[in-house]
């Protein structure tokens, strides 16, 4: 497995996770900063061909291991990728686009 096909199953392991949906190629590539979402179609099916993963009905089946990284907002308890947190160091928090807001009041 290449770093480049990792980060995409640690994006699609994490999602699944969290919002308990699978994401969806558009979604993938924005985490990878591609182009569109092709390029993350490309990538999958890739990670498919190799055994990584296998295509069903609704979503994939993960035939592999992989850490999956996860954050917990300190203000509601909800799991949030960690690119959607924002991290306050001088509190020593961590807090999701909704507390953000309501912090912000």
């Amino acid at each position: 497995m290449t770093p480049r096909q990792y980060e995409a199953m640690v994006i699609i392991r994490t999602h699944k996770a969290v919002h308990k949906t699978w994401p969806t190629y558009a979604y993938i590539a924005k985490r990878l900063g591609l182009a569109s979402a092709a390029g993350a179609y490309n990538l999958v099916s890739r990670l498919v061909e190799r055994g990584y993963l296998e295509r069903i009905k609704r979503g994939f089946k993960l035939n592999t291991v992989v850490a999956i990284f996860i954050s917990c907002c300190s203000g509601c308890s909800k799991l949030f990728e960690p690119g959607d947190m924002t991290w306050f160091t001088e509190e020593n928090i961590n807090l999701c686009p909704d507390c953000v807001r309501v912090k912000g009041k």
